[in-house]
């Protein structure tokens, strides 16, 4: 087991082109694979790591209208590989040529004796099909504080994934545009708008939640609080004793199962969902269902028609892009 630690290692890139981009992380993608088949970043965009490393170690955003490349502990020397004589990026109908390369690796992931607060510059899609469920019977006086879980467990979900120390009680709070919440709809996928805070440091740009892959939930460092300047009693709190046992608990050997029940599929919902994009979380659950479960997957589930059917490639939805 690797040693816990207070940092890992980061590089972020924003490339600087010709020309706007107006494509999707998809595209992207698919470009980098198509262009750059030997290249070492290759595995790690096209899912051949997806069950080694369960929180993607490179990530593709498009933030106003730039291209950014994130490496995250294994995806930094990906990256570096990739940009050492990057030129131009061909989708074939358009190629951007690279006029020059911002590099920030500054990035650091720990946890702190004072609280930070994060904008989240693309909608953090916190809810999947199991918790938005249970999210739309709650009470509107505790939506907050079952989003704060949710944030919080992001967050535990990292510090497992890195092996990063955590000494002291996770704090967090949300600040969602009220717009955001207003919006809520049980049948499609929301998008929460705002902030947060938390006592951890975390690197700029990476994803929280659903959808990291389609460049959801991205963040940025906004402000250091310190302690005298906040009241943290109504944080959403979470002991570091509570967070081991509930790790002990995930490691303890389950019962046997009767010979009597037939043996079900168990789908890990936290990692399946919030850590790899929906699309592809659904079409993995249909192929491992398809024997027994047929006509159930003739109908798209409304949260996968809702993706599906946005415009990546629009005007609008462009627009709709945070500024950092």
């Amino acid at each position: 087991m690797p040693p816990q630690t207070s940092h890992i290692q980061y590089i972020s890139t924003a490339l600087v082109t010709d020309k706007p981009v107006r494509k999707t992380p998809y595209q992207v993608k698919g470009s980098i694979m198509k262009n750059y088949p030997k290249s070492e970043i290759v595995p790690m965009l096209n899912g051949s790591y997806r069950k080694k490393y369960l929180y993607p170690r490179v990530q593709v955003k498009i933030l106003n209208e730039k291209i950014y490349f994130l490496g995250i502990a294994e995806g930094v020397s990906a990256v570096r590989s990739l940009i050492d004589n990057f030129k131009s990026l061909d989708f074939g109908n358009i190629t951007f040529k690279i006029k020059d390369i911002i590099i920030d690796e500054n990035g650091l992931f720990e946890q702190t004796d004072h609280i930070n607060k994060y904008k989240f510059i693309t909608p953090w899609v916190a809810l999947n099909r199991t918790n938005i469920k249970k999210f739309s019977k709650t009470s509107t006086s505790q939506k907050r504080k079952f989003l704060c879980e949710l944030l919080t467990r992001n967050l535990i979900f990292l510090t497992s994934e890195f092996k990063i120390n955590v000494d002291e009680k996770i704090l967090t709070d949300i600040e969602l545009e009220d717009k955001s919440l207003s919006s809520f709809n049980e049948n499609r996928d929301v998008g929460f708008e705002g902030s947060f805070l938390t006592n951890f440091l975390l690197p700029d740009f990476i994803g929280l939640g659903n959808g990291i892959t389609r460049g959801y939930g991205s963040i940025k460092h906004k402000q250091k609080i310190k302690n005298e300047e906040i009241d943290t009693s109504k944080f959403y709190m979470l002991d570091k004793k509570n967070i081991n046992s509930k790790s002990n608990n995930k490691n303890r050997p389950t019962k046997k199962r009767k010979k009597s029940l037939p043996k079900k599929t168990i789908i890990n919902e936290e990692n399946e969902i919030n850590y790899n994009t929906l699309k592809n979380n659904i079409s993995n659950f249909t192929t491992k269902n398809k024997k027994t479960n047929s006509k159930k997957f003739k109908k798209k589930k409304a949260s996968d028609r809702s993706f599906n059917n946005i415009n990546f490639n629009s005007e609008e939805y462009h627009k709709k892009q945070h500024s950092i």
